[in-house]
């Protein structure tokens, strides 16, 4: 939740438009109880919004950043899964393999024999 009084210029908000999150472009204050901005939304869509009390409650502020962050959360995840362990391998190879030893075994013995020489 942020308050009206704390909303500047280039803040990202969520709340503002049902959705998505928007850029502020400009602040009005209007008395104690309204504020009017104008914002930029996802699209680059300019738009005008009067808001009050009511809304600090549906009002968040974003965490400025990148539009990649959920890929730098997935990658920073992959590193992790890669990361050497003690015996030089990534603990993501280690458990592949121990999860084709498992499925491994759970073939018919015919099909073991098809494809081993």
């Amino acid at each position: 939740m942020i308050k009206l009084e704390n909303i500047k210029k280039d803040l990202v908000l969520s709340g503002v438009v049902s959705g998505q999150s928007v850029k502020i472009v400009n602040v009005d204050m209007i008395g104690h109880d309204a504020v009017s901005i104008f914002y930029k939304d996802a699209k680059g869509a300019l738009g005008e919004r009067m808001l009050f009390r009511s809304d600090e409650a549906n009002l968040d502020l974003v965490q400025a950043g990148r539009p990649w962050g959920a890929l730098t959360a997935a990658v920073r995840i992959l590193n992790l899964l890669l990361k050497p362990t003690e015996s030089g391998l990534p603990i993501f190879l280690i458990r592949l393999w121990l999860f084709i030893l498992q499925q491994w075994n759970r073939f018919p013995t015919r099909l073991q024999q098809f494809m081993m020489p």
